[in-house]
């Protein structure tokens, strides 16, 4: 009985160390309207020179790149099928998450 405990225990905080070390790694194919007003749940370096039109970076790791996206490259991440990061910056993306959570 203790076991099962132990070992149900560790699987836990497995679960919690992997969602720790890849918390925007999502299973996603972004639609394109990241560009103008989309969303992001890993918001990088954001150009605030003039507040109403901030430019940010979104970090989230998705499937796919949006058509809208002009810089898509592969994470760097070791991962079959390879995941995505769109690095342009864009409008505002920064203030709407995409998860629900």
């Amino acid at each position: 009985m203790k076991a099962a405990l132990v070992i149900f225990l560790l699987i836990a905080m497995l679960g919690v160390l992997a969602a720790e070390a890849y918390p925007n790694l999502r299973q996603v194919v972004v639609t394109g309207d990241e560009e103008e007003g989309g969303c992001c749940d890993s918001c990088g370096s954001c150009d605030r020179r003039a507040p109403d039109l901030a430019r940010c970076e979104c970090r989230d790791v998705v499937t796919s790149c949006g058509p809208g996206c002009k810089r898509c490259e592969e994470a760097d991440l070791d991962l079959n099928p390879p995941r995505y990061v769109c690095k342009d910056m864009s409008f505002h993306s920064c203030q709407t998450r995409c998860s629900i959570l």
